[in-house]
């Protein structure tokens, strides 16, 4: 049996009454608003059309949030309803971004997640949801999918507003009004599920952070592997420590950490916290131990892989922002490109190795352009994307690659490294990395749900 609910888009007035008894039923905070009602509106003179719809939770058949939870506070009963257990969230946040209907919402009071549950309390002692029994009009039903149907043939699986249901498979069905296929222009109010954007892009610097320091350390334990002896080896290991301690900045509860690695069967972020913490471990035998090519080797293995599952993690079906492969292998050019340069300004090496060095940095460069083309044109391509190549987006390019690509002709030219050039170089990767991994998550972030 798979429980749902019916809103009858024709009987809504808009009057948030189910919104109001959800929170007081919850005793839910200002702010999170487990159902929203929004008015949506569209058409033009002298056809215009606006109508009220009633969201919440929709207790997918293929719910994404049990999915990516890397500490499993997600489960699906054996009706339908997908539960959430504050008692294991803790506050990363993956929930919001990966739900495309935005029916986690994090609370900034507690430092987690939390969306409608069905009123499964209620449910199973045989009571309706609150929203259900509070609606006025009758707006909103609650039961097994199968019989409402049944009640009601003329309901649809999803509106022109709303996301592709076969993404997860929503338990609801709707009966809309006229004029509904058309394309609406807006959602009135909908900005207010989410947190301010400012506070979110704020939030996610950590995560950016974590991202440009991971790439480095991997980037530099992956070029010393062919440059023994480097005294650039010593700093994978601060590096990757760094990132990760950072990375926690961005947990709403940050002393539940280790639960993360809870979900490795199903979530990339379980995944990426434990091979971002074993190539940490590995660099640091490989730097401080055991300074062989076999650690280095291992440490190399364990860096790329950590790298791919931070790609993975937002290779989401329901964000098509984020799902390109460019935000998969782009990451491991920009590593290289780190890494190379690193390596380049720590000195004493031979003509050769520069050569070899500077043939790098061009690569890495050009793959790391090639990368921020792709995603850019992909970008423009997806419906009402907010990404527009501006000021900032060149900055990223000249800095983070024009300025590497000089530096690595000239080294390949067998010029000596020096403070001017190569540090440049160096400076202008990391800087146009942090705004390319901002301009990722901001892009993102204007395009979150807004139902």
């Amino acid at each position: 049996m798979q429980l749902g609910f019916f809103i009858n888009v024709q009987r809504c007035i808009g009057c948030h009454t189910c919104e109001v008894a959800c929170k007081e039923t919850h005793n839910l905070p200002p702010g999170p608003r487990w159902r929203r009602v929004r008015i949506v509106e569209g058409g033009a003179f002298p056809r215009p059309f606006a109508y009220a719809v009633s969201m919440a939770c929709n207790h997918c058949a293929s719910p994404i949030c049990v999915q990516v939870c890397p500490v499993g506070a997600y489960s699906r009963r054996p009706d339908g309803l997908v539960i959430h257990d504050p008692g294991r969230c803790i506050g990363c946040q993956y929930c919001t971004y990966a739900c495309p209907y935005g029916a986690p919402q994090y609370n900034e009071a507690t430092g987690k997640a939390g969306k409608c549950g069905g009123c499964h309390d209620r449910v199973d002692e045989g009571a309706h949801p609150a929203c259900v029994d509070a609606c006025p009009v009758r707006a909103i039903e609650f039961g097994p999918l199968e019989q409402l149907e049944r009640q009601h043939p003329d309901a649809l699986a999803t509106l022109p507003v709303l996301p592709d249901p076969a993404l997860t498979g929503p338990s609801l069905r709707i009966r809309p009004r006229a004029g509904v296929a058309v394309r609406p222009t807006r959602i009135v109010d909908g900005h207010h599920i989410r947190r301010p954007l400012e506070e979110r892009r704020m939030k996610a610097f950590s995560l950016v952070l974590f991202a440009v320091l991971s790439q480095a350390a991997v980037g530099q334990v992956l070029v010393t592997l062919f440059l023994p002896g480097s005294p650039v080896t010593r700093l994978a290991l601060p590096l990757g420590a760094l990132g990760l301690i950072i990375a926690l900045f961005h947990l709403g509860t940050p002393g539940g950490a280790p639960r993360a690695l809870a979900n490795l069967r199903r979530s990339w972020l379980s995944r990426e916290a434990l091979l971002t913490g074993l190539f940490t471990l590995a660099a640091g035998l490989y730097g401080y131990v055991w300074p062989g090519w076999p650690a280095g080797l291992c440490a190399g293995l364990l860096g790329l892989a950590a790298l791919y599952a931070q790609g993975m993690v937002w290779q989401l079906p329901t964000r098509p922002e984020w799902r390109h492969p460019a935000n998969l292998w782009g990451p491991i050019a920009s590593a290289l490109l780190l890494g190379a340069l690193t390596v380049a300004l720590g000195g004493g090496h031979s003509l050769a190795a520069l050569r070899g060095l500077g043939v790098t940095i061009v690569a890495a460069s050009g793959c790391v352009l090639v990368a921020l083309g792709l995603w850019a044109l992909h970008m423009v391509s997806i419906p009402r994307s907010p990404m527009r190549p501006d000021t900032w987006f060149w900055i990223r390019l000249v800095a983070g690659v024009g300025l590497p690509i000089v530096s690595g002709i000239s080294l390949a030219l067998g010029m000596e490294p020096d403070v001017l050039t190569t540090g440049g170089a160096l400076v202008g990767a990391v800087a146009g990395e942090l705004l390319g991994r901002n301009l990722f998550f901001r892009v993102g972030f204007d395009q979150l749900p807004q139902f």
